[in-house]
């Protein structure tokens, strides 16, 4: 038996995506590259539908009495890609946006896409049905993400 319930990880999955939504709004607003500007007001957007696709998937399951607990193995992973891989709020989003550079920045939004899909992968067993279809869904939202900061990125240093 894990040590936490699906629904408590889909609680970290939406702190997740909001923390992506504020470096990425944060990161728009510091930069003066227009590319980099666009691309973070539209990943900002689809964090905020990841955030309430998975908000929805959460209140759903509240109602259901015997969620799945997640296995160590599961929550190991979980509590690798919390600790110190989400930014806890906005001043510290706008301030990561400030003091670093932007290929600084796109890495570490690049590594933070990287760590969801692999976090989504996780949970996707513990749901089933339309809510495993949102999940995959965000997973290879969450990998065209990667793959557009992957593309700026290169371009930063060509």
């Amino acid at each position: 038996m894990g040590l936490f319930r699906v629904d408590e990880v889909l609680q970290i999955a939406m702190q997740a995506e909001e923390m992506a939504r504020l470096l990425y709004e944060a990161v728009a607003a510091q930069t003066t590259n227009r590319d980099v500007r666009a691309l973070c007001r539209q990943l900002a957007a689809q964090e905020k539908g990841h955030y309430e696709t998975f908000r929805a998937m959460k209140d759903g399951m509240a109602r259901q009495v015997d969620s799945r607990r997640l296995s160590l193995e599961e929550m190991g992973f979980v509590q690798a890609l919390v600790q110190g891989k989400v930014v806890p709020n906005e001043a510290q989003a706008r301030r990561l946006a400030r003091e670093n550079s932007l290929q600084g920045v796109l890495d570490m939004a690049i590594q933070a896409e990287k760590d969801s899909q692999e976090f989504y992968r996780q949970i996707l067993p513990g749901v089933d049905g339309a809510d495993a279809q949102a999940v995959q869904r965000i997973i290879d939202e969450e990998k065209l993400h990667q793959q557009r900061l992957e593309q700026v990125r290169s371009r930063l240093t060509a």
